[in-house]
């Protein structure tokens, strides 16, 4: 169990997710965003 290998406390381990989960909707977002100026011509692809 993650609890006991990092000796973490179960409320420890929430924050942990629901941070994750947090950065994850974050992340989300702004890709949707940039999709969405793409779509509309104000964002160009940029290739490597």
């Amino acid at each position: 169990m993650e609890t006991t290998k990092r000796k973490r406390t179960r409320e420890e381990v929430r924050a942990a997710v629901r941070e994750t989960i947090r950065r994850k909707k974050e992340w989300i977002e702004k890709t949707n965003k940039e999709f969405e100026m793409i779509r509309n011509g104000e964002l160009k692809l940029k290739y490597s």
